[in-house]
């Protein structure tokens, strides 16, 4: 994922420091690995390991940091 800066903020959003960093969210670089094998007609697993970087990441205006390095495994099961 790629981010750029959000530095373009509202009047509203330059007051709220509690979600937002002054100046806005710095811009981030994160890397990610997914992948997944059918199992049969009906079954799918699939795993991902996002944010190799490790990087600080955060959502803008969401107040609270990425967790950094994380691992998913997923089943998906039609009935």
């Amino acid at each position: 994922m790629l981010a750029a800066p959000d530095d373009r903020l509202s009047i509203r959003d330059r007051a709220d420091t509690e979600r937002i960093a002054p100046g806005g969210t710095p811009g981030c670089v994160t890397l990610g690995i997914r992948g997944g094998r059918r199992v049969d007609d009906r079954m799918r697993l699939t795993a991902a390991l996002e944010i190799l970087t490790d990087a600080n990441d955060r959502v803008h205006g969401s107040g609270v940091n990425e967790a950094g390095i994380n691992l998913v495994f997923g089943l998906a099961v039609r009935f």
